[in-house]
């Protein structure tokens, strides 16, 4: 029986746009795949993605949108993208995470070890267009 080694998410900048009350938001698509012990890459779903822009916690706690034109690429890093990804990619619970995986694997005719489906870790790659902007 086949094993998931890992999840990976592959990170695409999608869009920009102009955010409510100055600065820009960002739009990421991402696109999930499982990498197989049989050295194969089997594309798990692309229908995910998170949006991040200028909101400061004083925003936050009014409601208001004050921001002066920002550039978010400048603070945003390899490091935060990542843990947002992850974020938005993570299932409420390993029993889920084991179910979806191996669930979709098994809608291709793959059928895999449910086990390491569940205890795959994720690895998250960004696209040129992000590596371009986090340069």
């Amino acid at each position: 029986m086949l094993k998931v080694v890992a999840l990976t998410a592959v990170c695409e900048l999608a869009k920009e746009t102009p955010g409510q009350g100055g600065g820009t938001t960002l739009h990421f698509d991402f696109t999930e795949y499982a990498m197989l012990d049989d050295g194969r890459r089997i594309l798990l779903r692309g229908d995910r993605g998170l949006s991040s822009g200028p909101l400061t916690m004083a925003n936050m706690l009014t409601g208001k949108y004050a921001v002066p034109e920002i550039d978010p690429w400048l603070y945003e890093t390899t490091e935060s993208l990542e843990r947002s990804v992850l974020a938005a990619l993570e299932y409420d619970t390993p029993e889920e995470q084991e179910r979806e995986v191996a669930s979709r694997l098994l809608a291709q005719g793959i059928t895999v070890n449910p086990e390491t489906a569940c205890t795959a870790v994720w690895q998250v790659e960004f696209g040129k267009s992000v590596r371009e902007k986090l340069a």
